[in-house]
């Protein structure tokens, strides 16, 4: 609980880091009685979720602010939060002024410096702040920022958070300096600016998934926030190119957030990126990117109803065509399907999904490295997991046979999973021995930093899931369970 974390103990070692604590704001929340009825004082997450709730009342979307953050403002860390967190705190604590709740502008070299963020915090904290850029460009009633210097003092935020997560600090001062560069190059965009972008994302969308997110993430990250404030000042045809570049940027963060087991980060980026794309026009763009959320919607602990939601969203904007946001549609409807149990149904959008695939555009059907495309592998891998799950040992191990010859060398995520289907597809059948054995092999053959991949996890505790009942004391499973279990947090 945390109903008064800003203790004696945490004012005076923020005052010993040399910074000023927020008492105002602290003393404002510990004012309000908790909702509850408890009559205990408001919580920091009780605070947060209030004003969750009043910018969802304003925007029509959620933001996920939450005790670490309203934690950050309090300690002095933070002191000039947005335009639309500084209206919902006035509201929420019946302030009349920015003021009152200690907010201002940090002016000149003795600010506070920020606490770096825990490193299970980095991304999240620089996720929020890139999609914070984002809304800033698509809310047309939100007016214009006045303050120049606190639009440096956010940049210099994030480019900070960003650099937490670099290896080297050399590495985050090359960053700040190029970004300085960047912006007196002028907002003005040309045909070669949104070339270049175009290539960016070409790049992105063939190192997400082949690498670790973690890894690709800071970097993805850093190049959006750097693309937004050209799409306000872009117009035409180049305002919907550059929105149509971002749109599949934020998807690429979004797939790469869910990699890293950040679940809230990456859905809140899919709802950005759905906005995105439907702001283009581009029905085929807005249904690949429902059409790969809900494939990885899979992997991110969603119910298979909620992921056949999106599948059939994807589905009706693609007009049920050949595009690769249709089939992506039918790849994730076949497996939440076979999830749920209803293996004729799965079978029949199997079906469907063969069909329109040899419909598909060579370029789509041939792209077998990217993000993006939909080529034979990715049907077989779909056919494996539906296979698996009806306990059709010989046409799934066909499948992941097909699948595994079609996959790149280099995409470790796809073929693993295969792989830990293949070791599901034995422990369905009752092979217990072989199938954790395969499984256990699978995983301990990985690099480190791949192991506790999301996908390949939830992979795994899928195939185990597969176990018949009563079979929980198998010495295989308890050695597989063991082996994904979290890593241990430090003290």
């Amino acid at each position: 609980m945390d109903l008064q974390p800003a203790t004696d103990r945490e004012v005076i070692a923020v005052r010993q880091r040399g910074q000023t604590p927020n008492d105002r704001l602290r003393q404002a929340r510990l004012r309000r009685s908790s909702p509850t009825g408890s009559g205990r004082p408001m919580s920091r997450q009780e605070l947060a979720d209030r004003a969750n709730e009043f910018i969802f009342g304003e925007i029509g979307r959620e933001v996920g602010l939450d005790a670490n953050y309203i934690g950050k403002l309090e300690r002095g860390e933070h002191r000039w939060p947005n335009d639309l967190y500084r209206r919902a705190f006035r509201a929420v604590l019946t302030a009349e002024a920015d003021a009152d709740l200690g907010f201002f502008i940090v002016r000149g070299s003795s600010a506070p410096e920020h606490q770096e963020p825990a490193a299970g915090d980095q991304l999240g904290a620089v996720a929020t702040a890139v999609g914070a850029c984002l809304d800033h460009g698509y809310r047309s009633d939100e007016p214009a920022r006045t303050e120049q210097h606190d639009d440096a003092m956010k940049r210099r935020e994030l480019l900070g958070l960003l650099s937490a997560t670099a290896p080297a600090v050399f590495a985050s001062r090359v960053e700040a300096i190029r970004a300085i560069v960047a912006t007196a190059a002028g907002d003005d965009v040309t045909d070669l600016d949104r070339d270049g972008w175009e290539r960016v994302a070409f790049d992105y969308a063939h190192e997400v998934g082949f690498q670790p997110g973690q890894r690709v993430l800071p970097n993805l990250l850093s190049d959006i926030e750097e693309l937004a404030p050209l799409i306000e000042t872009a117009t035409g045809s180049a305002a919907v190119q550059l929105r149509h570049i971002t749109a599949r940027l934020s998807a690429l963060a979004a797939i790469a957030f869910t990699g890293a087991g950040d679940v809230p980060s990456a859905r809140r980026w899919w709802r950005t990126t759905a906005r995105l794309a439907d702001r283009t026009g581009d029905a085929p763009l807005s249904s690949l990117v429902r059409g790969r959320q809900a494939v990885y919607g899979l992997y991110e602990g969603r119910p298979p109803s909620s992921v056949l939601g999106v599948a059939e969203e994807a589905i009706r904007i693609g007009g049920d065509r050949p595009h690769a946001g249709v089939v992506s549609g039918y790849a994730a409807k076949a497996q939440a399907l076979a999830h749920l149990g209803h293996q004729q149904d799965a079978e029949a959008a199997l079906r469907q999904l063969e069909v329109l695939f040899e419909k598909l555009p060579d370029d789509v059907r041939d792209d077998r490295s990217s993000q993006w495309g939909w080529s034979i592998q990715r049907y077989h891998h779909v056919a494996g997991f539906v296979y698996t799950f009806s306990g059709d040992v010989d046409r799934a191990n066909r499948a992941h046979e097909a699948a595994l010859s079609s996959y790149p060398a280099a995409n470790y995520q796809g073929r693993g999973q295969v792989e830990l289907y293949r070791a599901g597809s034995l422990i369905r059948s009752g092979d217990l021995q072989e199938g954790t054995r395969h499984l256990v092999t699978v995983l301990t053959a990985l690099p480190a930093e791949r192991r506790h991949d999301s996908l390949l996890r939830r992979t795994a505790l899928t195939a185990l899931s597969l176990a018949p009942t009563g079979a929980d004391r198998h010495p295989g499973l308890i050695e597989a369970h063991d082996l994904l279990a979290p890593p241990a947090e430090g003290p």
